[in-house]
């Protein structure tokens, strides 16, 4: 059993170490893109991610990562970061641009020996003088739907219909793989974290429906899904959700996200 007084030290130490669409076949696109995917933490310095007490998930693009630390069992979420990567040569580098537990990570860069091995992927390295062994488990390819990539929220629509800007001081990001999405929303000047949000997602006949594991403004909701309609380009997308829930458990999400290199 993991000692209460020692979860923050972990997650601190976790986080840093995390801070550390072709026509391809999946064979083929593995191969161009080996980290690409979503992954989950499974096994860290010989201890499994079970033992610990933590779940992760990590969601990478072609170069952009997020994160994101939570509890299945009580949702409690615990945090999340992202940026850019680089993998080359056995070497993968992440340089932060947020993070929730400590701002001043924004602009670091971490590198560390990695290696794909089918559907595994090895990492380890020296973190702040300790070192760190980490093991992920893919679990999709990063292949297979549209809105694969990352996003930023540019715009929303009032109650009056009226298109309004989503906001002057925050950005609002989100990253999808095949069957996983993320997003975060923090100041952009001072990188003081403000909300977070993932799980899965399925693209249903019309519609866009998202399950959440983890909801930090409200863990109450965690584990419902959330439907939204199906209305994307290439390169913008509308967020509405629909009304299948009952208009007292909605969220009243209607937001223009774009894409985005954050």
């Amino acid at each position: 059993m993991l000692r209460s007084h020692s979860l923050p030290i972990l997650l601190l130490t976790l986080a840093l170490v995390t801070l550390s669409f072709s026509p391809l076949s999946p064979a083929e696109d593995k191969k161009d893109a080996p980290l690409r995917g979503a992954w989950l933490l499974t096994l860290k310095d010989n201890t499994s991610a079970e033992d610990l007490q933590i779940q992760m998930v990590k969601i990478l693009s072609d170069s952009h990562f997020m994160f994101a630390f939570y509890n299945a069992q009580t949702q409690q979420f615990f945090s999340a970061g992202g940026g850019t990567y680089t993998y080359v040569d056995g070497r993968y580098t992440e340089t932060i641009a947020f993070h929730t537990i400590d701002p001043n990570l924004a602009g670091r860069s971490l590198t560390f020996d990695a290696k794909v091995d089918g559907d595994q992927w090895h990492q380890s390295g020296d973190i702040n003088g300790g070192d760190i062994n980490e093991v992920y488990q893919r679990i999709d390819d990063g292949t297979g739907s549209d809105l694969i990539g990352t996003w930023a929220q540019e715009s929303y629509i009032d109650d009056r219909g009226k298109t309004k800007r989503f906001s002057k001081k925050n950005k609002k990001l989100k990253i999808l793989s095949a069957t996983r999405f993320q997003w975060v929303e923090y100041n952009a000047k001072n990188g003081k974290f403000v909300a977070a949000g993932g799980g899965e997602y399925a693209l249903q006949n019309d519609g866009y429906v998202e399950t959440l594991h983890f909801f930090s403004p409200d863990s109450t909701i965690v584990g419902t899904d959330v439907a939204f309609n199906r209305d994307y380009t290439t390169t913008e997308w509308h967020l509405q959700e629909q009304a299948s829930r009952g208009e007292e458990n909605m969220l009243g999400v209607n937001e223009i996200w774009s894409r985005s290199d954050w």
